[in-house]
């Protein structure tokens, strides 16, 4: 249902949908049941979503036993039993379905609907991944991420990542990219954890490049010119996020490498957009970016005119104001 982008009213597809139901069509039935679950051509209808993948099932799509499974975990947000969820689950492992059997994979990390069973979870993990699912790659990393909480080795969550990541997870590229920055598993690595934001970025991730940027400001002198570079490519593409981290870094100097990074920041902008203000005013902009903890304080950095200071009830002159105040005269009502 590509609908408008090919010039087509997508809200028409319902009726062929429903023609090919007619018909018999199971995978009709799935389709049309994620057009109800989705509500984004019409609105959402969780009941018809679930009589329809019923149907489908029925009709011998044991894929349809995930997607049951899944609506029923959600549970009473969506009026359903959220026990009912197990059974629609085992109905698909047992004919070995790989969308069943990581739903039901996560119901054993999560412990809510059955007790917990970490070995059960990494077992069908590792199914679902020899079968070629690999995004299964990325929940068992987030699993073993958990380290002695779960019995497993956090250090084995990379490598699980790093085979999401090839797999163009952009999902597992932020990720790796916060265990790189944050250094919980492996030892601290700011460059990868700036090459992985990127990658998501690229990979559809809108926030990916700011993040780049924020970390590369706590890094070293050339990584700080890295994110110059990359602030400045997110302002030309009006990239999520830019303009907090320019913000976050005005107000608590980037770790110290916030002063020499915007002003060269914004001698660059000048260059490229010529904005159309007067000259005084831009130096003036430039002067404020070189202390960030003086503007954070509420100290600007242009001189004020000072201005005459009236006592309370003499009149708005200045020099009426002084004979006011040395004659003693009564205020002004």
């Amino acid at each position: 249902m590509k609908g408008d982008e090919v010039g087509l009213d997508p809200a028409k597809a319902i009726g062929y949908y429903e023609q090919a139901i007619e018909a018999g069509d199971a995978g009709a039935m799935i389709a049309l049941g994620n057009v109800y679950r989705d509500g984004k051509v019409v609105p959402a209808d969780i009941p018809k979503a679930v009589d329809l993948y019923t149907k489908a099932l029925e009709n011998g799509r044991i894929t349809a036993a995930a997607k049951l499974g899944e609506l029923y975990r959600k549970g009473r947000a969506l009026g359903l039993d959220p026990g009912k969820a197990v059974g629609f689950y085992e109905q698909g492992v047992q004919a070995g379905d790989p969308g069943a059997k990581l739903g039901m994979a996560d119901l054993y990390a999560e412990g809510v609907l059955v007790p917990r069973d970490i070995p059960k979870a990494t077992a069908l993990y590792e199914e679902v991944l020899a079968g070629g699912g690999t995004w299964a790659a990325s929940s068992l990393a987030t699993l073993y991420l958990k380290g002695a909480d779960v019995g497993l080795d956090p250090a084995k969550a990379v490598g699980y990542y790093e085979q999401a990541v090839q797999a163009g997870d952009s999902g597992a590229m932020i990720s790796l990219a916060k265990v790189y920055r944050d250094g919980t598993a492996v030892p601290r690595n700011v460059s990868k954890a700036a090459d992985l934001y990127q990658e998501a970025y690229r990979a559809g991730r809108k926030n990916g490049l700011a993040s780049a940027a924020s970390v590369l400001l706590g890094g070293t002198a050339s990584q700080q010119k890295q994110a110059h570079d990359l602030l400045l490519e997110g302002q030309k593409e009006n990239a999520p996020g830019i303009a907090s981290v320019l913000a976050n870094a005005v107000l608590d100097g980037a770790g110290g490498g916030g002063r020499k990074i915007l002003p060269r920041l914004s001698r660059s902008s000048r260059r490229r957009a010529r904005p159309a203000i007067p000259m005084r005013h831009r130096r003036l902009f430039s002067s404020m970016l070189k202390d960030g903890a003086r503007i954070s304080q509420g100290i600007f950095p242009w001189p004020r005119r000072r201005l005459p200071v009236r006592q309370a009830g003499c009149p708005n002159s200045s020099a009426k104001a002084k004979n006011c105040s040395s004659r003693g005269l009564p205020p002004v009502l």
